[in-house]
């Protein structure tokens, strides 16, 4: 019995010269892990809860609610060293940012690989409002009744970026960048002019109503007693004059031939006619008068 305690003696001066710490099991568990501190002898492990840290800057694990906290403002990092790492996280106390050290934006983060990649999906508040990333389809989609927003801007933000897209709050449009071409899109179509069945007209960028033109959902009709016109200057003119016994008149308003050989109105049926083909012709009743080529 001497010569045991003796050896197990002997192996604790031993220890206590090489520097090397015993530490109680207990004691693994809770108490604090510091620079200068304990020395394991092999991987260790933890059956129970811990912490790292003091304060408000501690990192705990809670057994018994399978979590790993990181208290407010601890930085997580990646790369690099511990003041300064390539990339870190952290929780402010409202938001989860995650942040570089680079002065660039050459880091980045990469979900999924090329032709591996993984779905991504972000909830709104409300029942069924969501942007899909579906790897599988390739697609970004937006469920309703989410939607998408542009927020208005006064100036072209896209420069020369070929497919850009902005809203300009100054003159409440959409515009798409099309090469060096920007491009005007999706206007508002605006509230018609005038009463029922009248055909519409640009009247300085806004609708205007042709009170006389209208279309009746058969034939399109031009009222009584207005003018047809034809030419720039409108040299000919056609109108249906209601007055005057339900005539259509045919009025040169602004034209005459530049020699007495050439017709003011002319009927042209080509160069090789069809023997005897009948070109116009006047009836009344029975009676009937036909010009022939």
């Amino acid at each position: 019995m001497r010569k045991l305690l003796r050896i197990v003696i002997a192996a604790l001066v031993v220890l206590a010269m090489t520097g090397i710490a015993i530490a109680e099991p207990q004691r693994l568990v809770t108490q604090d892990f510091t620079t200068g501190g304990y020395k394991f002898l092999r991987n260790p492990s933890f059956p129970g809860d811990f912490k790292l840290g003091s304060g408000n800057t501690e990192i705990r694990y809670d057994r018994s609610e399978n979590t790993l906290l990181l208290e407010d403002n601890v930085i997580l990092g990646f790369g690099n060293t511990t003041a300064a790492p390539d990339i870190y996280m952290r929780w402010d106390g409202t938001n989860l940012d995650i942040l570089s050290t680079a002065t660039d934006e050459s880091p980045a983060i990469h979900i999924g690989v090329n032709t591996a990649g993984i779905d991504l999906t972000l909830y709104g508040a409300t029942t069924g409002a969501k942007v899909i990333w579906d790897a599988s389809d390739d697609a970004l989609e937006i469920t309703a009744p989410g939607f998408l927003v542009l927020v208005p801007v006064s100036a072209d933000p896209t420069g020369s970026t070929e497919g850009g897209l902005y809203y300009d709050s100054d003159d409440n449009k959409f515009y798409g960048r099309n090469d060096s071409t920007l491009v005007e899109f999706g206007a508002s179509a605006g509230t018609p002019a005038g009463s029922d069945t009248q055909i519409q007209y640009n009247n300085s960028s806004s609708f205007g109503a042709i009170t006389n033109f209208i279309w009746d959902d058969t034939d399109i009709v031009v009222l009584d007693d207005q003018d047809f016109a034809f030419g720039t200057g409108k040299d000919w003119k056609v109108q249906y004059d209601e007055g005057v016994d339900d005539q259509l008149l045919w009025l040169s308003a602004a034209t005459t031939a530049g020699a007495t050989t050439d017709p003011l109105y002319e009927i042209i049926v080509g160069a090789s006619p069809t023997a005897d083909q009948q070109v116009f012709g006047i009836a009344k009743g029975t009676n009937s008068l036909t010009r022939r080529v």
